[in-house]
């Protein structure tokens, strides 16, 4: 299972780890099943893109060695609500793995997860209004003739949103990242 972020997952990231920006993964819309979802597709030089936690060994870049979350107290908030399923009705419950951390978190039961999932749909409605914000400006830079923009690009936007809750925000690192689709950002005028 993909964990999709939001602004605010970023900026619970940026408060728990260092080069946070190198544990993104970007998504072509056809690595990942996004119907009821639309509004999270970023566009970018490269095409739509999905922001994602990156894997590592076929699982969450932050599991442990011993299978618990390295940013458990930062989580993103679809882990928060693992494993419930609201979508579901009446309200459902996913399959617990023994190593799931929320096997032993004794805070995690139904209603603070529901409180949790009322943050999370807040939070991806407020992300999706900056990405439909972002992507019409990458349709007009389109039709202007200038490239939509890059991954370093796109977070540096959502940086200057977030009104500086992303302090541990460091270019370098969103820079490297865009060299993962083969592109060199261009210098920035100062």
């Amino acid at each position: 299972m993909r964990v999709v972020l939001t602004l605010g997952d970023l900026v619970r990231l940026c408060r728990a780890v260092p080069g946070w920006a190198q544990h993104l993964a970007w998504l072509a819309p056809d690595e990942v099943d996004m119907t009821n979802e639309p509004g999270s597709f970023v566009e970018l030089s490269v095409g739509r893109r999905l922001m994602t936690l990156a894997w590592k060994d076929g699982g969450c870049g932050f599991l442990k060695a011993d299978g618990r979350c390295a940013v458990y107290v930062e989580r993103p908030m679809d882990c928060r609500i693992y494993p419930y399923d609201f979508s579901l009705k009446p309200v459902g419950l996913l399959p617990l793995f023994d190593e799931c951390e929320a096997a032993w978190d004794t805070d995690a039961d139904l209603t603070s997860a529901e409180t949790e999932d009322t943050e999370r749909w807040r939070e991806l409605a407020e992300y999706q209004a900056l990405v439909g914000e972002w992507n019409r400006r990458a349709r007009q830079r389109r039709r202007l003739g200038y490239k939509k923009g890059e991954v370093a690009e796109f977070l540096r936007f959502l940086a200057k949103r977030a009104g500086g809750a992303l302090e541990g925000f460091d270019a370098g690192f969103a820079e490297a990242h865009d060299s993962v689709f083969g592109e060199k950002p261009e210098p920035s005028a100062t």
